[in-house]
């Protein structure tokens, strides 16, 4: 989860955001959304409420299914609850944006504020999955003055 970033740029990239005077803790941290099973030309959408005592820079994104499925016809949409911001422009493929073998990191680390919300959608073409679970990876930040 943070082989793409040294802890000292995380905590530079922090710092642009709380000021430098403030003591900071970080842990890394993963929140799952669980999609369970798949249909066939269905839209699945799961919320992702972030913890109110801490916020989250998210770093990469992983996932896991229980029938280690490829999904190549599968688009993935995330949409930031609170403020209407897309995280990409259209939905992708899943595919090629969450593989089963590796983790897809963020060109740069992406700030959420505690008590945030995402909603995922995932929309399948001919593609099915059991037991899927998409994993947002990252480090929790609390300020500790």
């Amino acid at each position: 989860m943070l082989a793409d970033y040294k802890y000292s740029d995380l905590m530079a990239f922090a710092r642009r955001i709380y000021g430098d005077s403030r003591r900071l803790q970080m842990t890394p941290y993963t929140y799952p959304v669980d999609f369970g099973t798949l249909t066939a030309s269905s839209i699945t959408t799961r919320p992702l409420q972030f913890n109110a005592n801490a916020d989250f820079i998210l770093l990469s994104l992983s996932q896991d299914n229980t029938a280690n499925a490829i999904l190549n016809n599968t688009t993935i949409f995330i949409n930031d609850a609170s403020t209407g911001e897309p995280y990409m422009d259209a939905g992708v493929t899943f595919a090629s944006y969450v593989s089963n073998i590796n983790f897809y990191s963020f060109p740069y680390p992406r700030f959420i504020s505690g008590k945030s919300a995402l909603i995922c959608s995932l929309t399948t073409g001919t593609d099915t999955c059991t037991g899927l679970q998409l994993q947002f990876n990252g480090v929790l930040v609390r300020a500790m003055d």
